[in-house]
């Protein structure tokens, strides 16, 4: 099961062939395999396991399954309220769904907010909150279609459900726009609701604006900002009418999709990075939602080319589909990126995307021609985002995209429930090309392992015009910080020169870098060892892709860590390493001087591409920082001096 565009209209999208009509089959697409288990209307939308599970995990799955592949099924109901999947009428479907959830003690209910109540009295959230602000925003835009054929006595079942769960706690988080949607329907069909909670809500998801249109989530800067923050900002502004944070909202906004472009590869690819990642191409609706503006702040064919190349990415993978529905993972079923509080049918979160289909069809969204999303990179193109602290690089030579992140922070207890978020965060670069492989104990992707512990922190200090500065913790307390490391990336053609500072007092230590995690694909790899003049490589080839790592100064060797079941394209991956051992209390200090390169194709690595560092001008001192002359001609000075009082979280 994959999904191909059929008849492509490369006139109007030149790079992916995909219009208006390929969105909507791409969505009935989607629901013919999501209505796999439905054999009479009486059946909800769950996979197999849902028979082995309790009442209250019953009650979350049907939520969710009906919930979010209806933001699937809404778009192409307004359109064609006549529209049939698999032999039943969408609008039937739903309209009766969304009564029997919200029915009280019915035997398909998705729980009162005072029946889970009695299930978990102590419990902060509850699931159903999220499913019921969808829910609001569903009917809200299926007004004419579902909610006015509604009866008096239906639309106040519907609205008893909900509002319960708008007045009762939320999470301190994006979760707080859930609140704020469910009220406003709430307030748009007659009842009288507390202003000032409305108010509250707001008030706090604006603060935690942190800059360049990115606000944080709770503890993290991720994806949330786009299918969270800047899609149910602007969306709530455009329902709600005048408000008094309707400026703010916009200027957020349009702050971020001035760059957010920028977060994609040259074919539109996304990349595997923060929690949730089993949302996918969800992380474009922003592209969308800046449509249901008057005037736009991003051109429509642009928009498209990286939504299309994006929802391209995954739904042309046969691997991608179980139970013909999208996995719980990436490209293939991947454990290491799925969280406790997602079920089957929790990806349809990616269904955000086709908003775009409620946008109309002379939208400039829809009729402008797809454009180039990397016209006029030469080289390369480097965005800088000082308040979440992200740097994204666009290589023109190999049309990817790395993302190197910095202010988050994970406790140094494993017991800790945000610990199982650690490997989708606490990377040095993440690639659209190479997603990383799952933690593990000695060797992992784009991570410094200090006895078998990673990297749980990393504050950001700041952006010159060749290298970006971060700071690294193994132990991050307000007591003890001894286990640091400063970073230093200097962008090359395919890659980047670290430059690094370790800063560990106890001894012994070992010490691995892992570069990028390389998919072995059809059991075809090879694996170059170089010497090169002390310059110690690793090079692996597989098929289409290719990764180097090079150990220029302070390593004593480099090898191959092969790993298998990390990976979500392939069974087995390799990652790249070099190594550092320490045994003496007081030794020799000196920089970590390595570089990391991936290539697409297979045209090998050259010698001047493999060693981009002519020369290294140490200081008289580790303190003094170093200086590097390039083959590209530039020369760069790196120096942490004063870093201490630079770092911000």
């Amino acid at each position: 099961m994959r999904y191909t565009v059929n008849d492509p209209d490369y006139k109007c999208s030149p790079f992916t062939g995909m219009t208006r009509r390929h969105w909507f089959d791409a969505a009935r697409f989607l629901l013919e395999g999501a209505f796999t288990p439905v054999h009479t209307i009486d059946d909800p939308l769950v996979t197999p396991a849902y028979a082995t599970l309790s009442e209250e995990e019953q009650a979350h799955h049907r939520y969710e399954g009906i919930v979010r592949t209806a933001i699937l099924a809404i778009p192409l109901i307004n359109e064609k309220p006549s529209l049939t999947i698999r032999g039943f009428s969408m609008q039937t479907y739903f309209s009766n769904w969304f009564l029997r959830l919200t029915e009280p003690n019915g035997k398909d209910t998705a729980l009162t907010y005072e029946e889970v109540r009695k299930k978990r009295p102590n419990a902060a959230k509850y699931q159903q909150t999220v499913e019921s602000a969808m829910l609001c925003l569903l009917l809200h835009d299926a007004k004419t279609t579902i909610w006015e054929k509604y009866d008096k006595k239906e639309k106040e079942q519907i609205l008893n459900f909900v509002e319960p769960y708008a007045i009762s706690t939320t999470g301190n988080n994006n979760w707080r726009f859930f609140n704020v949607l469910m009220l406003t329907f709430l307030k748009e069909n007659g009842r009288d609701i507390d202003l000032d909670m409305l108010k509250n809500h707001l008030d706090h998801l604006m603060e935690f604006y942190a800059g360049d249109g990115w606000y944080r989530d709770g503890n993290y800067f991720d994806y949330y900002n786009a299918w969270a923050f800047q899609t149910y900002g602007p969306l709530w502004d455009e329902w709600y009418g005048e408000n008094p944070y309707r400026e703010t909202i916009r200027r957020n906004f349009d702050a971020f999709i001035k760059t957010y472009p920028a977060f994609f590869s040259r074919t539109g690819e996304s990349i595997l990075w923060g929690r949730s990642g089993i949302y996918r191409f969800g992380c474009t609706t922003p592209f969308a939602v800046a449509f249901f503006e008057k005037n736009p702040p991003i051109a429509g064919g642009l928009a498209r080319r990286i939504m299309s190349g994006c929802l391209l990415e995954f739904l042309t993978k046969e691997a991608l589909f179980q139970n013909n529905i999208p996995c719980l993972g990436w490209f293939s079923p991947f454990p290491a990126i799925v969280q406790s509080y997602s079920c089957p049918y929790s990806v349809f979160w990616l269904a955000k995307a086709f908003l775009c289909l409620s946008l109309p069809a002379d939208s400039a969204f829809w009729i402008d021609t797809e454009q180039d999303a990397w016209n006029g990179i030469q080289k390369r193109r480097e965005t800088y985002l000082p308040g979440p602290g992200i740097l994204v690089v666009n290589e023109n030579k190999s049309g990817m995209t790395e993302l190197k992140s910095s202010k988050y922070f994970f406790p140094c207890d494993p017991q800790h429930l945000q610990t199982v978020y650690l490997g989708n965060y606490a990377r040095l670069s993440f690639s659209s090309s190479f997603p990383y492989d799952a933690l593990s104990a000695q060797v992992n992707s784009q991570q410094y392992t200090l006895n078998g512990k990673v990297i749980h922190t990393i504050a950001a200090v700041e952006k010159t015009k060749d290298v970006l500065y971060r700071k690294g913790f193994w132990q991050f307390e307000l007591m003890r910080r001894e286990e640091n490391i400063d970073l230093a990336d200097i962008t090359v053609d395919y890659g980047t020169i670290r430059i690094d500072r370790l800063k560990v007092h106890d001894k012994p230590y070992d010490l691995t870098l892992g570069g990028y995690s390389i998919p072995v694909i059809e059991g075809k790899q090879a694996i170059d060892k170089l010497d090169d003049n002390g310059h110690m490589a690793i090079v692996i080839r597989t098929k289409d892709l290719q990764t180097a790592l090079v150990a220029l100064q302070g390593w004593d060797n480099v090898d191959v860590q092969t790993n298998h079941n990390k990976n979500t394209v392939s069974e087995t991956s390799m990652i790249p390493y070099a190594r550092k051992s320490e045994n003496k209390q007081y030794g020799k200090e000196e920089f970590l001087i390595t570089v990391i390169l991936t290539k697409k194709g297979e045209e090998p690595f050259t010698q001047e591409e493999l060693n981009p560092v002519l020369n290294i001008k140490s200081g008289k001192t580790v303190s003094e920082g170093c200086t590097l002359d390039l083959r590209d001609g530039r020369t760069i000075s790196v120096s942490f001096d004063g870093i201490e009082g630079m770092i911000t979280l």
